[in-house]
């Protein structure tokens, strides 16, 4: 197997990283793990691999392919372990598959718990990967569990809580491992019931070893680093505040032995309801290093203070060793929701450079490169404006959950990026709890036509784009690198591509007919460069409830799958759905009253409805329903659903709390109004006639 030298000096770390028994960093032997979900210990989605390359990637073709039995398609990286990859999807069921066949090895079924809470329907649907170390693949739940299994066997090694399962946490990121430990972070979510923390296990015995808080349990602390972060907090508002969900990154990092931690911001989003008094509000929206070993603090950058958007660091970080101004440094970089790309120094976190935006942005004007503080823009606050702003970028980030890939090679961070601008304001009606993001009403589609997703290739040291793409090929997957000179990325397309990592020009695409939003992994199979993608519509998740017409095309709505690649191989490629959707029936019961239905639909926007069954009721997974589809017994059992949790045990929760009569009334007026839009649209009517 062909490794490139430039790969074998990609990190100060390989030596330590092998002995690790990561041979994916470098050094003499193939790479024929990916054990981390980054492919090594700093997340770089990096692969020395070489055997597929600008010069051969015109040979690449598939291997095998295997259907994945669940409802949904995955979102989190796999894992690969001799020969075996690892991936989880909805319900939290784990399937291996072995990479020489693609024979479904085993499933384990970790029995998800339902119940009447919306985060634990939520989060038992979307899950963004798995953990590996010593023989256990480590899993974790949306009913707040955390599961170590033998990896050749599935046989349970231990389980542990890392949260309370009474319906203000759930957790969707993928667990980390790294030191003997396993690293926690649950979710709320952004609903501003809970506060967020992490939580650290042991990895042998799943016994807890350490927790860090990441907002203090209000304005009296005693521990010093609380008692610290307090002072940033308007003291009223503290009694009560929430939020800091570590919802999706942390990177625990072997040489420096410290966990980094992407926080997530205060709730509810419009700052004015957090208090007169308040400051920066730490640790929100603030990357946090803690030592592994025991969680205390050492150093933190908050990115976005003050924040009103939803612009959180929690993006996948990537840690790297680069030369800057003549000196050697080991960095932390993150391209995090707000649009900035900021270089970090792993020891002490001070700033590296000066941050710049790497799409269009309008909530500040530029990140102050002395004191590393954003210079608002007045423009974007649209608390303070009558009839709201158009932000930019919107709540769903720049930069969200799919993980960027840097390569040592190139120097180059490739971020599969978001360019939306987004109509945001005041929702009077919303109270904490009842809507993600509190008294906040986000048009997510109000500028559908202006979105991009380009790919952009970052040079961080320069802090200027390199290339990009166009940004027509929707919602990009993440990202994987490799010393081939080549970046591959799939897309809400179904289309898997690969780049010429040097300049962006497109050398390869393959048709999956199954919507991708997982990063590509490669490996080292008997000699041979190995390529592996999953695809399928993914599960609940904002990106997916957000886009309803990018997901669920009959094009792109194929099977959840495991795609396998390899240089001259010629399987034969699924079959492609080209028929159109299942058709709709005529609604049941008349159009309802204009004005009810549209009140329904801001409900259904702001009581988290859409989270779940997507923006407009237009549900594009296969573990939760279209509504536009919905039988008379569910429009005549309506509120029974909606109020009184007729539906629990299929997952649907139950809203007596947080929805009244009257607004579950309006609720049905909006699903009905969308079916009827629905059904009137593919038959060439206009949507006007009522």
């Amino acid at each position: 197997m062909k490794i490139s030298k430039r790969a074998m000096t990609m990190t100060g770390v390989a030596a330590a990283l092998i002995a690790m028994g990561c041979a994916a960093v470098g050094g003499s032997r193939p790479p024929v793990q990916w054990e981390y979900r980054g492919g090594n210990a700093e997340g770089q989605h990096f692969s020395p691999l070489e055997q597929i390359d600008e010069q051969s990637i015109g040979r690449l073709g598939l291997a095998w392919y295997a259907d994945i039995p669940s409802p949904d398609g995955p979102v989190g990286t796999p894992i690969v372990v001799d020969g075996v990859s690892y991936v989880i999807s909805t319900l939290n069921i784990v399937y291996a598959h072995d990479l020489r066949t693609g024979k479904l090895l085993w499933a384990f079924d970790p029995k998800v718990r339902f119940g009447s809470a919306l985060l634990a329907s939520w989060g038992n649907r979307i899950t963004r990967g798995l953990g590996y170390g010593n023989g256990k693949i480590v899993l974790t739940t949306g009913d707040c569990r955390v599961i170590a299994i033998d990896a050749r066997t599935a046989a349970k090694q231990w389980e542990a809580r890392a949260c309370p399962d009474q319906g203000d946490y759930t957790i969707t990121s993928a667990p980390r491992v790294g030191g003997g430990k396993v690293f926690v972070g649950p979710n709320n979510a952004d609903l501003g019931t809970a506060r967020g923390y992490v939580v650290a296990f042991d990895l042998e015995t799943g016994n807890r070893l350490w927790r860090f808080d990441t907002i203090p349990d209000g304005p009296d602390p005693t521990d010093p680093t609380m008692k610290m972060a307090a002072k940033t907090w308007d003291p009223v508002f503290l009694r009560t505040a929430a939020g800091g969900s570590v919802w999706e990154d942390m990177t625990y990092d072997p040489v420096t032995r410290l966990l980094y931690i992407g926080v997530g911001g205060a709730t509810p989003w419009n700052p004015m309801n957090r208090g007169a008094r308040r400051g920066d509000e730490l640790f929100t929206n603030s990357i946090v290093a803690v030592k592994a070993d025991t969680g205390e603090y050492v150093w933190h950058y908050q990115t976005t203070p003050d924040d009103g958007w939803n612009l959180e660091p929690t993006m996948p970080m990537v840690i790297a060793d680069m030369e800057i101004d003549g000196r050697k440094r080991r960095v932390v970089m993150e391209a995090p929701k707000n649009g900035f790309f900021y270089v970090l120094d792993a020891l002490d976190g001070t700033l590296v450079n000066k941050p710049n935006n790497f799409v269009p942005v309008n909530w500040a004007k530029e990140i102050d490169g002395r004191t590393g503080r954003p210079v608002m823009n007045p423009e974007a606050e649209y608390w303070k404006k009558d009839g709201g702003a158009v932000v930019f970028p919107g709540p769903l980030g720049a930069h969200n959950f799919n993980p960027m890939s840097y390569d040592p090679g190139t120097g180059l961070v490739y971020i599969p990026t978001l360019d939306l601008p987004t109509q945001m304001e005041i929702d009077k009606t919303a109270s904490v709890g009842s809507s993600v993001g509190g008294a906040t009403y986000t048009r997510y589609l109000s500028h559908m036509d202006q979105a991009k997703w380009p790919l952009v290739a970052w040079d961080p040291i320069r802090q200027k784009a390199r290339w990009q793409t166009a940004g027509t090929i929707p919602l990009g997957s993440g990202v994987l690198s490799t010393a081939g000179n080549i970046v591959f990325q799939g897309g809400a397309d179904g289309v898997l591509r690969a780049y010429r990592a040097s300049d962006g020009v497109q050398l390869w695409s393959f048709k999956t007919g199954s919507a991708i939003a997982a990063a590509p992994v490669t490996v080292d199979i008997d000699g041979v460069q190995t390529l592996i993608v999953v695809a399928g519509p993914p599960g609940t998740s904002a990106a997916v409830r957000a886009f309803p017409g990018l997901y669920g095309r009959a094009d792109t709505n194929g099977p959840p799958r495991i795609f396998a690649f390899r240089l001259d191989a010629r399987a034969a490629a699924p079959a492609m759905t080209t028929a159109s959707a299942r058709s709709f029936a005529k609604p049941p019961y008349p159009r309802p009253d204009a004005a009810l239905a549209a009140k329904g639909r801001m409900l259904f926007e702001t009581r988290s409805c859409d989270l779940c069954h997507g923006a407009g009721a237009h549900a594009v997974t296969g573990s939760v329903p279209d509504l536009r589809r919905a039988s008379i017994a569910t429009y005549d059992g309506f509120e029974g659903i909606v109020r009184g949790g007729a539906l629990q045990d299929k997952g649907m929760p139950m809203f007596f709390d947080l929805v009244t009569e009257e607004e579950s009334g309006a609720l049905r007026a909006f699903v009905l109004d969308a079916a009827w839009d629905a059904y009137q649209a593919q038959k060439g009517r206009t949507t006007a006639s009522r």
